[in-house]
């Protein structure tokens, strides 16, 4: 049985998958990883099931050991590398989007990266832990889910999973442009987009917004020109989901995040398009963003382009 033991988890790592879909009526979470493109092209690198588990590092500064060989890869990042120091203490510096394999007792480091805010570490076979309502994600404001419901610490000792298959092609590395990380987010209005003055949207399309240090997997805050409503900023609570911009009473701006709570009651004005909720994980506080609408033709175009760049470079993994 392999083991992979944390020597330095670095600010907030975490193990996640494709999220825990279809229990936001029992009042659990999807979660799941912030860049679940990261995610797919990962899982897809190391011989995976495309929605396997894997450890999203935020920020860099992880460090792991493992008990025996083992593939592994980071995806999510132009910038981020990984170090491999093999058993005698030689470093090899490998960039991301890259397969490796480190053999017994050899350690593996992610150094601070600054172009993003998350990478996935995509292992051969994934993280071995819990299913809990179909997923293996971790949402540690609800302690559910990865490895004891929380955040991973230094000395955790994580079993990966048997492996299914080997990586397609060991020697493919994930085009640099695929995770660029923009300043641009496309929205469609609404639901409660009524609620707000002609005035107030057009401040919406117009105006950047800072994120704050405040953000996390829950909600991005942001900060910038107040967002002004008609009337009241609360509503009665309906269904979130991620990428949705509720306004409370101060006008700032919150986009719900990967672990979004089930409801919310503060008005809705827009929801981030799918092919740009990736993005969302490679925003880092202190970043400036602008909005863009589009409508839902040409969110739809989006998401169909999105899905076929994605599907190529799947297709040259495994030539």
């Amino acid at each position: 049985m392999r083991k992979l033991t944390i020597l330095q988890a670095g600010p907030f790592s975490t193990v996640q998958d494709d999220g825990r879909h279809g229990c936001q009526h029992l009042g659990v979470p999807i979660s799941g990883a912030l860049d679940r493109d990261a995610l797919l092209i990962g899982n897809h690198l190391v011989g995976n099931n495309a929605k396997g588990s894997a450890i999203e590092i935020c920020f860099g500064g992880f460090r792991a050991r493992v008990s025996a060989s083992t593939t592994v890869a980071i995806v999510g990042s132009a910038e981020a590398c990984i170090k491999h120091y093999d058993i005698k203490g030689a470093v090899k510096e490998y960039v991301s989007g890259q397969v490796i394999t480190i053999d017994e007792e050899e350690e593996i480091e992610i150094p601070p990266f600054k172009d993003t805010l998350s990478v996935l570490l995509c292992v051969s076979g994934g993280i071995d832990v819990p299913l809990i309502y179909g997923s293996y994600a971790t949402t540690s404001n609800a302690q559910i889910g990865g490895h004891e419901g929380r955040r991973l610490e230094d000395g955790d000792k994580l079993t990966i999973g048997k492996c299914a298959s080997s990586p397609p092609n060991p020697n493919y590395i994930v085009p640099r442009d695929l995770f660029h990380k923009t300043d641009r987010l496309r929205i469609i209005l609404g639901p409660q987009d009524h609620w707000f003055t002609p005035e107030t949207l057009a401040i919406l399309v117009k105006e950047p917004y800072k994120i704050s240090p405040q953000t996390s997997r829950m909600g991005m805050r942001l900060s910038g020109q107040p967002l002004k409503h008609k009337g009241a900023a609360d509503i009665i609570s309906d269904a979130m989901t991620r990428g949705i911009l509720q306004v409370p009473a101060d006008g700032q701006p919150i986009i719900a995040m990967a672990d979004h709570g089930t409801m919310g009651g503060y008005t809705k004005i827009a929801c981030v398009i799918s092919a740009d909720l990736s993005l969302l994980g490679r925003l880092r506080p202190n970043d400036s963003i602008t909005f863009e609408v589009v409508t839902s033709q040409e969110a739809g175009q989006a998401s169909r382009e999105k899905h076929a760049r994605l599907q190529s470079i799947i297709k040259e993994i495994h030539q």
